[in-house]
Formats: C-alpha cells, sequence, structure tokens
C-alpha cells in the first residue's frame, strides 16, 4: 500500500479496544536471591504507561479509544492482570501510574468545607494478581507447571547443536570466570548457562562499574546473541504441530489476547476498552514463533529488551462494522524504541491491518483452548488439573456469567458441606473427639477453584 493510502486509512479508523501486553522493567539479575525491580526498571515502565497514555487516552490523539473517559480512570472500561509475582505486579502497578498518574478532586460539602483527594489525588486502578495455584495462572504462565515443555529443554541440551556451540563457545565464556566466582559453580560456566551468563553480566553492564568495565559492547552482544539462540531453541522452536509444549507459553497467551479482544467483538458496551497484561520474555519468544513474526523481522529471534510491549489495537474501518486487527512491537523504551506495525501470521489486509475473522481463525489455530487442553498437552500433573472440571474455559474481563452474590452462595455452601465431610469422618474415625488438623478434602478444593475462578475474572 502506498503512503497516500495508508494515511487515508489512519484518517479512517476508530480504534475501538487495545490489548498491551508487557515485559517487566529493569531488575536485579535472576541468580540474586531476591530478584527486584530497580529505579531504573521502575521508570522504564513508568515512562511506558505514559506513552500509552499519550497514544490512547488523549481525546486529541489519532489513536484515542473511543468511548474511554480519557485520562479518568473507570474501573469498567480497564482490565490488568498480571501473575502473582513481585517483580511482575510491581511492574505493572508502576506502569499504570503512569497511565493514569494523579488527578485531583476536589468536592465541596454541605457546610461549604472544601476537601480535596488524598494522596496529591493519585488514582489507583484495580490490579487483578493471578495465584500460580489457580486455573486462570496458566493464561500468562503457561510453561510454569508444564513437564513437556522441560522435557523439550533436556532434548535441546541432547543435541548435537548444544554440544558443538558448547565447544566452541568454552573459552569465551571460561574469559569471564573471575566475574562469576561465586554466581555459578565452575562447570555451569558455559553455553550451557547462556542465559544466567548474559543476564548476570548485562545487569552488571548497567550496575557495576566493575562489571562495565571488564565487559565490552562486542563481549555483550556476543553472550547476548548466543543467550537469544539458546531461550529460542528452549520456547519457540517449533518442529511439530500445535499446540506445542514448546511453545505453550505463546499459546496461552494468544487465547488470553483472544478472549480479550473478542468480548470487544461481540460485547462492546460491557467489554474493557483497555486491557493491561504483564509477563515474562518467554511468553514474547514463544508467541513471535507462533505468529510468524521473524519472517517480518529477524529481529524477532531475539530477547526483548526490559518493558518492551506488544500491542493489539482492534479498529473498525472504514465502516463500523468492519473489523480489523493491527499488531505493534515496541522493543524497549528508549528514545529510539518507536512503536512499529507488523504484519501476524505473514499476511495484512490494509498494510499490517488484519480482517478480524482471519485474525481470530490464526490466533485460534495456535493457541490452548481452555485447561483441559493445557493439561493434556503439558501432561501436566498439577493440582488444577484433576479438578479441571471446573471453570475450565477463560472468560474474558468483566464477564457477566456468575454474580459475587452467587459466588459468595457458592462459597457459603461448600464451607458447609467441606465440615459436614469433615465432621461425619471425624465422628466416625473418632467418636465425639474432634481435632484442629487440617484436613484435606476434594470437595474443598473444588469449591476453592470456583471462588478463585470468580475472584480473578470479576
Amino acid at each position: 500500500m502506498n503512503s497516500v493510502l495508508r494515511e487515508r486509512a489512519t484518517e479512517g479508523e476508530t480504534v475501538r479496544s487495545v490489548v498491551i501486553f508487557s515485559r517487566h522493567g529493569d531488575r536485579t539479575s535472576k541468580t540474586s536471591k531476591t530478584t527486584r525491580l530497580t529505579a531504573l526498571g521502575k521508570n522504564q515502565v513508568y515512562d511506558s504507561g505514559e506513552f500509552y497514555r499519550a497514544r490512547y487516552l488523549d481525546s486529541n490523539s489519532t489513536h484515542f479509544i473511543k468511548g474511554i473517559g480519557g485520562g479518568k480512570y473507570v474501573e469498567k472500561e480497564v482490565y490488568a492482570s498480571v501473575p502473582d509475582q513481585q517483580l511482575l505486579v510491581q511492574s505493572t502497578q508502576v506502569f499504570l501510574q503512569g497511565l493514569y498518574p494523579p488527578q485531583t478532586v476536589t468536592e465541596t460539602l454541605a457546610n461549604g468545607t472544601s476537601v480535596s483527594s488524598p494522596a496529591n489525588g493519585q488514582q489507583f486502578p484495580i490490579l487483578h494478581s493471578v495465584s500460580s495455584n489457580s486455573p486462570d495462572a496458566i493464561w500468562l504462565k503457561g510453561d510454569d507447571g508444564c513437564p513437556k515443555h522441560d522435557q523439550s529443554a533436556e532434548q535441546f541440551y541432547a543435541s548435537q547443536q548444544f554440544k558443538d556451540l558448547s565447544v566452541s563457545t568454552k573459552s569465551f565464556y571460561e574469559s569471564f570466570a573471575d566475574l562469576l566466582k561465586g554466581v555459578l559453580p565452575p562447570d555451569k560456566i558455559g553455553y550451557i548457562s547462556a542465559f544466567p551468563i548474559f543476564d548476570y553480566l548485562n545487569v552488571g553492564k548497567i550496575h557495576n562499574s566493575t562489571i562495565a568495565e571488564r565487559v565490552s559492547s562486542e563481549d555483550l552482544a556476543r553472550l547476548r546473541y548466543l543467550a537469544d539462540s539458546t531461550e529460542w531453541e528452549l520456547n519457540a522452536n517449533i518442529t511439530t504441530a500445535m499446540p506445542n509444549p514448546i511453545s505453550i507459553s505463546g499459546s496461552t497467551l494468544a487465547k488470553a489476547i483472544l478472549t480479550q479482544l473478542n468480548s470487544s467483538v461481540t460485547a462492546p458496551d460491557s467489554a474493557p476498552k483497555l486491557s493491561v497484561l504483564f509477563g515474562s520474555y518467554d511468553n514474547f519468544l514463544s508467541f513471535f514463533a507462533l505468529s510468524s513474526l521473524p519472517s517480518a523481522s529477524s529481529s524477532f529471534y531475539g530477547l526483548p529488551e526490559y518493558a518492551s510491549t506488544m500491542v493489539f489495537e482492534l479498529v473498525s474501518y472504514p465502516s463500523d462494522s468492519s473489523m480489523y486487527v493491527r499488531f505493534l512491537f515496541r522493543n524497549g523504551t528508549s528514545a529510539e524504541s518507536a512503536l512499529t506495525e507488523y504484519p501476524l501470521f505473514g499476511q495484512g489486509g490494509e498494510g499490517a491491518l488484519l480482517p478480524y475473522n482471519e485474525f481470530s481463525r490464526s490466533m485460534d489455530k495456535i493457541a490452548i483452548d481452555n485447561l483441559d487442553q493445557w493439561c493434556e498437552v503439558c501432561d501436566s500433573q498439577e493440582d488444577i488439573c484433576p479438578a479441571r472440571s471446573v471453570s475450565t474455559e477463560l472468560q474474558p474481563a468483566g464477564h457477566p456469567g456468575m454474580k459475587p452474590e452467587l459466588a459468595g452462595g457458592i462459597g457459603a455452601l461448600c464451607a458447609l458441606a467441606t465440615v459436614g465431610i469433615i465432621v461425619a469422618a471425624l465422628m466416625m474415625i473418632l467418636g465425639f473427639r474432634f481435632t484442629t488438623k487440617e484436613k484435606k478434602v476434594s470437595e474443598a478444593k473444588s469449591c476453592a477453584s470456583i471462588e478463585e475462578s470468580v475472584d480473578v475474572k470479576a
């Protein structure tokens, strides 16, 4: 499409809904006892929030989301979800503060007193953090608790490709042995630890003057290239039909994204206008591979920078009934990191615009559909799998299915049923002597699954 047509297409578009998936900001290395978000990392995700505020919440922007309340946070318009991990939760919180900065509101009481909002008008967007033992944890952390994914890694480490690279890079890695002393055991200083070594030295290059002086830009680039190659093999090297355990985190993410966008198509009045999801680099690499993004740019073979973002815009053009999806990627948050359009699945209608029906079909092909399928593909023995008949379908945020009062009723009934079962069992075994020792009851687990699922999707 020539530049004139691209300009006309942009002028005629209406942004209906947006899903943003982000990596966390700069952090301490994964080899440290506690991985935490740094001050630099906080600034990165905050700046990213400000960037998307200007694009989607400013009514003067050509990409303003139709129907959203601008700079004032409105709960039903925004959905934010993140795995319950400190680094990711904190990154999301700071991003949301950049997206919705303080907005002072002053009210006048009946007696004439003026009262301003506390904390300098800070807004508090709701964040849905998903526990690792929730059935909904798979959508943003699909490779966690997935044995088949781990087995794929073992196959790579046993491959001739891995052995050859281990030999050819041995002396290179050993040149950093003194910097890695106490960080990794000597037998792990090599290609087998490509990512941990790159991660530690990359963090050091940013925060440690000794490492910054010792590790040249050329060395860091080579370390990154080698880390890219291992992480691609472990998360994105798809050689069999989908869904594939190697790329499982991309398949579950695809379902999460599709669910949010589909709710905007089928129920635009109740669906969130903006969805914010946070995760890790493995989600990015897996999705890159599944959606054929490396065919658009070889940069998609590499690890994304801190605070990188994938964006999915649901737009109508030229009429409200003609829906398209635009995919954009921003690699990091530096001034040079432009938000750039790329065609998904090697195709595109209006340039990078993909008709929604085509987008939906293509995403369905790569997505994990429900918890049952995830358990089967992963051959997982996680606690969530035996009870997978409970709430296995991913529901969009704001799903109207189960009301809070009904969820509470179910919780109460389950609690009563659980107490009854425990009492009966104890009476049979111990007569009328009671103990406070906690018992595992399958019915209680099922009830917990129902209530947890309701909480996450509310």
